[in-house]
């Protein structure tokens, strides 16, 4: 699997060296380089200088630059320029077929989200609340009372005031939702297609909603592991959900993936299923979730 490098650190320098990245972090006072085939996407946090030179390497091997500022909510990204034709003819199916098959994906995701919810607040104390389920039609008022009774619980078991646990937590979805950024960017997808009204990260509805299927057992579990809820800390906040991510499990299948190679295949089946009104999406089976959260 590829690299996602994360520029954390502030002033950092990217510069080009051959086929080569080569990364300044002053702060650290050190000097990385990357082959430019080892790497997936780079996402900026912070204020930095990226060589010209660099930007036409990342180019031409199809890697998508991302920069963020999670404190404003913006964000921007270098486009896929290899395949523009292939992009938009799957962005256009995609349009195309949401009335068929929005609705039905954004049930299953809504459904493994409140089971994701739930599987957490059980791992966290056994005689937690539990989350309820919704009715029809969706709107993204549900997903806010849900996230509302989450944050109570939360603040009830981590004794954490519920106005940082909200906080907090709406930062770590962010960085992780960044991930499944990276891979509609490299699949030329537009994460601007809206299958609904639920628009929470960047104002791209789509990443907003196929993120959904992944919290909170791969963004918040984490942090309440390694008992980062209580700072505010962007770098360490980073570093826990990025090092998560590396983590190899065994899915269902006997297959062993990291869950970012998981998380990726999800979102590519969750795409295939839009696509396509005769694939039906199966969310992540619950024993693939609690093997992530026992391997913690």
């Amino acid at each position: 699997m590829k690299k996602i490098l994360k520029l954390v650190t502030e002033d950092f320098k990217l510069y080009r060296k051959r086929n080569r990245f080569k990364i300044k972090l002053p702060e650290e006072n050190k000097i990385v380089e990357v082959s430019a085939n080892d790497v997936y996407a780079i996402i900026a946090f912070t204020e930095g200088f990226i060589s010209s030179s660099s930007l036409e390497l990342a180019t031409r091997h199809n890697i998508p630059i991302i920069f963020v500022s999670i404190e404003d909510n913006q964000v921007s990204f270098t486009e896929n320029l290899l395949e523009p034709k292939y992009s938009s003819i799957m962005n256009m199916e995609l349009v195309k077929n949401l009335a068929l098959t929005g609705n039905i994906l954004l049930s299953s995701v809504i459904c493994s989200y409140i089971n994701n919810l739930n599987l957490v607040l059980k791992k966290l104390f056994p005689h937690a609340p539990h989350m309820p389920s919704f009715s029809k039609p969706f709107d993204d008022r549900i997903i806010h009372k849900i996230d509302q009774k989450y944050a109570e619980a939360l603040s009830f078991i981590l004794k954490v005031q519920q106005e940082n646990v909200e906080k907090l937590i709406f930062t770590a979805r962010k960085i992780f939702s960044l991930e499944i950024l990276a891979f509609l960017l490299r699949e030329g997808i537009s994460p601007l297609i809206p299958i609904s009204s639920y628009d929470k990260f960047f104002k791209f509805p789509l990443l907003s909603t196929l993120s959904l299927e992944f919290f909170p057992t791969f963004s918040d579990y984490p942090l309440m592991k390694f008992e980062i809820l209580r700072s505010s800390d962007l770098k360490a906040i980073v570093q826990i959900l990025h090092k998560s991510l590396s983590y190899e499990i065994q899915t269902h299948g006997r297959k062993t993936l990291t869950i970012r190679e998981l998380i990726f295949s999800r979102v590519h089946g969750m795409i295939t299923a839009l696509r396509n009104p005769l694939i039906k999406y199966k969310p992540i089976e619950e024993e693939v979730l609690q093997k992530f959260l026992e391997s913690l």
